[in-house]
C-alpha cells in the first residue's frame, strides 16, 4: 500500500497543532550516535502515525560531507540517552545509516519504508527471497506492519521516562518500615509516568496528632451543638436516662 493511498504518516512539523506528550523531550536537533558512539547527523523531524498519534520514524539529517542526505530510521530501534540530549541507535553501524537510501519528497510511502527495513536487517538473503518478502510488507494491513518493535515509541522514550520516574522515587519521603513494625496504612498514592508510589501514614506516639478527616469535623460539630445546649440550661428539656 502506498502512501497515497493511506496518508498517516505526516511530519511532525506540518502538524500545525501537534505536541510531544508531556514528559518527553523534542528530540528535534538532538545528535544522532551510531552503534560505535560516532555522531553520524541530528534528528531532523519526527515522522508521526496520525492514525495512532504515536512517532514511527526519526527522519535524520546525515553527516556526509555534502548537502546532508536524509534518512528515516524507525523509531524503536533507537533510543534516548538517560542523560544527555542525544539519540543512540546502538544495533546499527555507521556505514549502514550512511548506505541507506535517501527521502526522496516530503512523503513517506510503503515502498521507501520498505526498503529501509531491508537496509537496516544485516541478514544474507538473496534477490529471490528479498522480492517475496517486500510484497508481503507492502500489503499487510498498516495495523499490523506498525505492530513491529522497531516501530515501538516506548522503546525509543523508555530511559528517559525511567530516569524521571527514578527521580520521582527519590524526591517522595516514604518512611521504612521494618519486619517488626505493623503492616502500614495506605492513604492514597502519587502517580508518575508508568509507576505510582505510596502515601504511608506515619503512626506516631499515642495522642499525636493526626489530621482531622472531614467525618471527624461532622462528629465534632454535632458534640460542639450538644454541649452548647447543655451550658444554656436545657437540662430539663432532655429524656431521662434508662436504668
Amino acid at each position: 500500500m502506498r502512501e497515497e493511498e493511506n496518508p498517516r504518516l505526516v511530519a511532525m512539523s506540518d502538524l500545525g497543532d501537534a505536541a510531544i506528550r508531556e514528559g518527553d523531550p523534542d528530540v528535534r536537533g538532538w545528535r544522532v550516535r551510531a552503534a560505535d558512539g560516532s555522531v553520524v547527523g541530528a534528528v531532523d523531524d519526527l515522522i508521526v502515525d496520525t492514525h495512532a498519534r504515536r512517532a514511527r520514524y526519526l527522519r535524520v539529517r546525515l553527516d556526509d560531507g555534502g548537502d546532508g542526505k536524509i534518512v528515516i530510521v524507525p523509531v524503536g530501534v533507537a533510543s534516548i540517552d538517560p542523560l544527555h540530549d542525544d539519540v543512540f541507535i546502538p544495533s546499527i553501524s555507521a556505514d549502514t545509516l550512511h548506505g541507506l537510501e535517501p527521502l526522496r519528497g516530503p512523503r513517506v510511502e510503503r515502498d521507501y519504508e520498505v526498503s529501509i527495513l531491508h537496509g537496516l536487517d544485516d541478514e544474507d538473503r538473496d534477490s529471490a527471497t528479498m522480492r517475496r518478502d517486500a510484497e508481503r510488507l507492502r500489503a499487510e494491513p498498516a495495523d499490523e506492519y506498525y505492530g513491529r518493535d522497531q516501530f515501538d515509541e516506548e522503546r525509543f522514550y523508555a530511559p528517559r521516562r525511567k530516569t524521571k520516574e527514578r527521580e520521582l522515587m527519590e524526591s517522595m519521603a516514604v518512611t521504612g518500615v521494618s519486619d517488626d513494625d505493623e503492616a502500614p496504612e495506605i492513604v492514597g498514592e502519587v502517580r508518575g509516568g508508568l509507576m505510582s508510589v505510596p502515601i504511608i501514614h506515619e503512626s506516631g506516639e499515642e495522642g499525636a496528632d493526626v489530621p482531622p478527616t472531614r467525618e471527624d469535623d461532622r462528629r465534632g460539630d454535632r458534640a460542639t451543638d450538644r454541649k452548647s445546649t447543655l451550658d444554656h440550661g436545657d437540662e430539663e428539656n432532655l429524656p431521662p436516662r434508662s436504668r
